[in-house]
């Protein structure tokens, strides 16, 4: 009888101690999954971000990156990606198979990254106007007076290094050899009436890991795109004024080529967008509820579309680092003389 016992007791230990490394063996299995590399996509998407810097255009404190990615590789579900960056107001809008990046020439030059179709500086030279052709519109140009500090190079992580051999650095004082300053916004800032949406749409892109362009202007009530020409996951989050009345968004991007639409309802100069993903890219956005702006190029040139009404008006002019110019100016009964904006180099 004893034998009995002791022999159904040893079974009973000998069922545990299998079950018990069976669920041993599972774990480890599971821990060892877990730890073997994914795809290449996954990790350019989680590469730890750019070590402490001042990012372009900002005054905050310098961002330190964590050691290990503080977000998770968003899948390429076009579902969820709807879900995530769809707002009240506008519609999300993906958009696939648009043309490569090239290089796009201006009248000041050519411009990086620009792909055909953009609109990168929103004035109406296909209608004739040229900087410094009189009679045409409202020109001029924008120059820096002093010596601006040097650019700071921009180290990239890994995805982003893949992108481009050529250094990147940040963009708060772009001046041509003569003095003239690029990505200054120039606008009627009293005067001019309020008109509607114009047809073209203003594109912000991410090229090689920056926003290209720089600073873009867009008119109140009109779509523009944001687009994501990287093979890396980006983020735009548009950062307006607090109670200005145009509404924070946060846009996820994670596929190549896809593009999103959104609409400002109220006029602000700038609206700050900056990539979570990664801390060193930033643009900015001026947002006026009429036609007449303009975005300097890279020789500080500027002309304002045709068709201002006669009348008196102020035009502005914003810099990021240096701040805003004004001066009055009257439209009728000829031509404009050039108009000049010149700013100085902030002290320290």
């Amino acid at each position: 009888m004893k034998s009995e016992s002791g022999s159904a007791l040893q079974k009973a230990i000998f069922i545990v101690l299998l079950l018990v490394l069976g669920c041993l063996a599972y774990l480890v299995m599971r821990e060892h999954n877990r730890s073997e590399p994914g795809p290449a996509e996954f990790h350019e998407a989680t590469a730890p971000a750019a070590g402490p810097m001042n990012p372009p255009g900002s005054t905050e404190a310098p961002t330190t990156s964590p050691a290990r990615p503080t977000y998770a590789p968003l899948r390429p579900r076009v579902e969820t990606n709807l879900v995530r960056v769809v707002t009240n107001r506008v519609p999300v809008v993906l958009r696939t198979n648009l043309p490569a990046v090239t290089e796009t020439e201006t009248p000041g030059g050519p411009v990086r990254g620009i792909f055909p179709g953009a609109v990168v500086v929103p004035v109406a030279y296909a209608s004739g106007a040229t900087p410094g052709s009189p009679g045409t519109s409202v020109y001029g140009r924008a120059t820096l007076r002093g010596v601006p500090p040097p650019e700071k190079s921009i180290p990239l992580d890994a995805a982003c290094g893949r992108l481009t051999t050529a250094p990147i650095t940040t963009r708060h004082y772009v001046v041509n050899p003569e003095g003239g300053l690029a990505n200054v916004f120039v606008y009627i800032k009293t005067g001019a009436i309020k008109a509607g949406p114009q047809d073209a749409v203003p594109v912000l892109d991410n090229v090689k890991c920056e926003f290209q362009p720089y600073v873009l202007g867009v008119r109140v009530g009109q779509p523009f795109n944001i687009r994501n020409s990287d093979p890396v996951l980006h983020n735009a989050h548009l950062m307006p004024k607090p109670g200005g009345g145009n509404r924070e968004s946060n846009i996820g991007l994670p596929l190549q080529n896809m593009a999103v639409t959104r609409v400002f309802d109220q006029p602000e100069v700038f609206v700050k967008v900056k990539c979570d993903v990664h801390p060193w890219m930033f643009a900015y956005l001026g947002v006026v509820d009429h036609p007449w702006f303009a975005v300097t190029d890279m020789g500080g040139n500027f002309t304002l579309p045709v068709g201002l009404p006669a009348g008196q008006y102020t035009l502005a002019a914003v810099h990021l680092k240096s701040g805003e110019l004004a001066q009055p100016i009257t439209v009728g009964g000829g031509s404009l003389p050039p108009v000049s904006f010149v700013f100085d180099v902030p002290q320290p």
